[in-house]
Formats: C-alpha cells, structure tokens, sequence
C-alpha cells in the first residue's frame, strides 16, 4: 500500500472526494455503497460514505459493492464488484461512474424528448375533425381520438372497453369486412353512412394495418362528407339547370337565325321598294324610319348570333396570315358607310404583317373600323397602323370622335355597353365581338385616348407568324 503522502495517494484521495459528486449529478443519479455489512446511499458521502470509498478505492478493500440508482430506480447495470477494479486506478471507477451517468441522462433526455413528441402528436390527433380509431384484429377500440369520443358521447376509459360495432356506429357486417379486407390487402377504402349522437352522416372510410404496442392492429379514418355530398348534389342541380339553360339559349339562336331575320330581311326588301316609289312628304319619313330601325334589327340579330357562336367556341385553328390586306377588305366593305359621312380610312399598304390568326380576325377589323366610323365627326380621317412589339402585331384604329371617359374604358368591352349613345345607331355587341375573338387568339386588347387629338385609339395585338 502506498503512503498517503505520494502523488499516487493523493490522486487516489482526490478521486475519492470526485466520485459522491458524480454520483449527485443533476439530482437525477444516487448510489449506495455496501462494505461488509455497513450501507451508506451518496447523500452520506460526506461522512462515513467518504471514508468507505476511500477504503475500498485507495485501501484495496475489494470486498465492497458500489450500486447505481437513476431516478431512485436501480440501473440495468445494477452493481459494480470492487474486485474488478485494479485497487489504485481511480481512473478506472472514475470513467465507468462517468460514462453510465451520462448515458442514463442522455437516456432521460431522450425519453423527456419523445414524451413531447407524443404529446405533440397526441395534441394533433385530438384536434383532427375526422374520427379516428384503432382496432385490433377482432375489432375492439384500442385507442381513437377526441373526435371519436365526441360523436359517440363516450369518454377515453369507456370507449376501450367496446367492439366498434356495439356502439352503432358502424354495422357489425360492415365492421367485418373493413377488418377482413384490411387484413387481407393491407388498405381498405368505401363510402358508407355511419350513426353518430347527432344523427346520421355520409362518411369516407380509409383502413390500414398499424403496428400498435408491437401487435398488428388497424387504423381507421372515418371523414363526415355530408356537407360534400350536399354541395355535390347542388352543383348537379345547377349544371343541369344551366343545361336547360343552354338548350333555351341555343332555341333562342335559332329562333333569331330563321324565323326573326327571315321576316325582317321581307320587311326591309318591301322598305326599300316602297322608298324608291313617290310618295307623299308625310309618309315619305314614317318609311325612312322604318327602314333605319329595320336595319338596326337585323345588324342586332346578326351580331348576337355571331356573339353566340363565338362563346361556344373554346379555341380555333391558326394559320398565316397577312394582316394588312384582311383590314383592306374590312375598309373596302365600310367605304359606302365611311363615303357617306365624307370620312378617309388610312390603311399603310406597304408592310407585310404575317400573323397566327383565324380568318375570323377579319370581324374584329370590320368591328374596329365601323365603330370608328359611327363615332367620328364627317370630314374626318380614320388611321389604322400595325406596330411591331417584339413576338406581338399591335394593331391601332385611331378616330377623331368625342373621347371615352375612364370609366366607360374598363367597360366598353361588354355586352351591350356603349359610351355614348346619343345620334349614334348600334347593336352595343360589336366590341364584344372584338373582345371574345382576341381573347381566343391569346391575344390583348384595350382603348386609350388618342394623343394627337380628339377622339379614341382602339388596339388589339395577335402572335406574329
């Protein structure tokens, strides 16, 4: 034995002032030491404790026993036989005390960490509207969650003790199958009704096989479609209502194709006859007038057919072409109308804009251009210029009329909205017309005040070829 003045003897010592201070770590870890037939726990380290380590670990004793407590439970590890320690290595015991408390506490912590995950879990389940339970495999309530409980009026400790199907909810043959299938196929899915305190409800029901304290078990979630079912039973009624509708609409066109353009084509022809024929000053008028509104009649019902079409159309066929000469024709079969009011459409015939285009681009530049003409003052000059911007042709139709006001911009595009109708004839669907045709072209369109001058700039733009 080596004397208590040596290096080695006081290294010895000081382990054995260091080894009560890990046994006391964080409250958490105790020991007790039991040395013939004395037993002192760490909180008597300070006194006789101290000496009996010291006895043991610097004397030699190797007759006494070291035991480990975690949480006043003893350890897995549960003693340490002072014999298998050399009788001067302090580092020895040091270590091994050392290395177990800090895997016990890391231990600790783990479970601290894991009791919040299932709490936060727990938390979550709780909170999920649908129903959920967990069945063993002859269909008795392991575990579900607070919605469960809710729907059947049951609390956590009484619904553990029943069969899914002794409480109603759900048929004991229905109950079978979900457990039969989802054994079988490892899923399960149908829609059903099930009976809760409130009455009854359609519901989804989803199964799968669930590992549940280390025996297989299934997992059911039960998701109340009720309302679901309620908004999908209305929107049925309203498409079919809006197919009624269609169909009332669709008769409607017809009606104006044959039998409202037929008579008023018979009204106008037998109008014109009766203009050319003398008359007296007070019917000469009256006939005027007739043949004025029976025009406005027939471009009426011819634009809202053309309007009628054009909605029904989801997308059209493109090809290349020119987009100067269409507008040529287009002012071509507008110069009677624009010669009346001694107006000139500008048409710039020296460019070539190829574009990815339907030929029915041909009514937005007829609709751009009389719409120009009805609202330009006579003697006046209407422009129409193509401008490259890049991938697009931006195509300008610029009149010299009164000028639209912001807010009949945002709107002029409508149905039957006209910025000013005073003097002025017009179905109100001509710029509808322009509207719905770019915008099956992907295409923009938009009007703004014309800078050089009184009146309006109308432009769209197409995909250039």
């Amino acid at each position: 034995m080596l004397h208590a003045s040596s290096p080695a003897n006081r290294i010895l010592e000081k382990a054995v002032d260091e080894i009560p201070v890990l046994f006391c770590a964080y409250g958490k870890v105790s020991s007790r030491i039991v040395w013939k037939t004395q037993t002192f726990r760490s909180s008597c380290f300070e006194g006789k404790g101290k000496k009996i380590a010291h006895d043991i670990v610097v004397g030699g004793q190797k007759t006494g026993i070291i035991e480990i407590y975690f949480n006043n439970v003893q350890t897995d590890i549960e003693k340490w036989d002072m014999q298998s320690f050399p009788s001067r290595d302090s580092s020895v015991l040091l270590d091994r005390i050392s290395q177990f408390i800090g895997k016990f506490l890391a231990k600790e912590q783990m479970l601290e960490h894991l009791n919040v995950s299932e709490k936060n879990i727990r938390n979550i389940f709780d909170n999920l509207h649908d129903h959920i339970f967990v069945l063993d495999q002859e269909g008795n309530i392991l575990d579900c969650n607070r919605a469960s409980m809710n729907c059947l009026n049951f609390g956590c400790s009484q619904i553990s003790q029943f069969k899914l199907a002794d409480t109603g909810y759900i048929g004991s043959k229905e109950v079978d199958t979900i457990i039969e299938h989802t054994l079988n196929h490892g899923a399960f899915n149908q829609e059903t009704e099930c009976l809760c305190t409130d009455g009854r409800i359609t519901a989804t029901i989803d199964s799968c096989c669930v590992d549940y304290n280390e025996e297989e078990a299934i997992l059911l979630v039960v998701r109340d479609i009720s309302k679901t079912k309620e908004h999908e039973d209305r929107v049925k009624t309203y498409t079919e209502e809006l197919k009624s509708s269609g169909e009332l609409k669709e008769l409607f066109i017809d009606i104006i194709r044959h039998d409202l353009l037929t008579p008023a084509g018979i009204i106008k022809g037998f109008t014109e006859e009766l203009i050319c024929e003398p008359c007296s000053e007070e019917k000469d008028p009256a006939l005027r007038k007739i043949y004025e509104n029976i025009n406005r009649l027939i471009e009426l019902l011819e634009s809202a057919t053309k309007l009628s079409k054009l909605q029904k159309v989801e997308q059209v066929q493109f090809e290349k072409i020119d987009l100067v000469p269409v507008f040529q024709i287009a002012g071509e079969n507008l110069k009677t109308e624009a010669d009346s009011k001694r107006q000139q459409i500008v048409i710039r015939r020296d460019l070539s804009c190829p574009a990815k285009v339907n030929p029915i681009i041909g009514e937005v530049f007829l609709n751009l251009l009389s719409n120009a003409i009805k609202y330009s003052p006579e003697d006046s000059n209407i422009n129409v210029d193509f401008l490259d911007e890049n991938d697009h042709w931006k195509i300008t139709v610029k009149d010299c009329g009164h000028g639209i006001s912001d807010i009949d911009k945002a709107r002029i595009f409508d149905r039957f909205m006209r910025a000013d109708k005073k003097g002025i004839k017009g179905s109100g669907l001509g710029l509808a017309i322009v509207k719905r045709i770019i915008e099956l072209h992907d295409g923009n369109y938009g009007v703004e005040d014309n800078l050089d001058g009184q009146g309006s700039v109308f432009w769209v733009t197409v995909r250039k070829a």
